[in-house]
């Protein structure tokens, strides 16, 4: 794999784990609202850019978030590109990619990235509706392009490309 650059290019794929039944509803395979939600205290969502590590890599960095006691269990990807995300702004917000990689005491993930809106949530705070409407616009955005594992257990994606 090349080095990572700290720069995020426009056409760079930007996949996101999805975990059932937390983030999506398996009768239809449709993104819950909940899946691109900042976290009280956070300042971004975490996501991974693809062109710069494998989907094997990515899925395995997943999976060690499963929690199946909190209804976390990886069963694959949401995609987007870089540019449709950067599209989302509106009068108070806009979404930007921040390259932001990550050290876990299992692993390091030098691809990882996070979408972020210059807003931290406070906790017990209600999210402002024009933060919301972000929210909505990347989930509408990521809803056709959702990827289900064929073998959520396996180490290998059997899906073949993601784009």
């Amino acid at each position: 794999m090349a080095e990572v650059p700290s720069s995020i290019d426009n056409a760079e794929r930007i996949i996101r784990g999805i975990y059932s039944p937390m983030n999506i509803n398996i009768k239809n395979n449709t993104l819950k609202s909940n899946f691109f939600k900042l976290k009280a205290g956070e300042k971004g969502i975490s996501v991974i850019r693809l062109d710069y590590t494998t989907i094997e890599l990515s899925k395995s960095h997943c999976k060690t978030f499963d929690n199946p006691s909190k209804n976390r269990v990886y069963i694959g990807f949401s995609l987007l590109y870089a540019n449709e995300i950067r599209d989302c702004k509106n009068d108070a917000f806009r979404a930007e990619l921040a390259h932001t990689p990550k050290i876990y005491s299992t692993h390091t993930l030098e691809s990882h990235a996070d979408i972020e809106f210059d807003f931290i949530i406070e906790p017990e705070t209600p999210v402002p509706p024009l933060l919301n409407e972000l929210f909505e616009r990347l989930l509408v955005k990521a809803k056709n392009r959702v990827f289900i594992d064929l073998e959520p257990t396996s180490s290998e994606w059997k899906n073949g490309d993601i784009s």
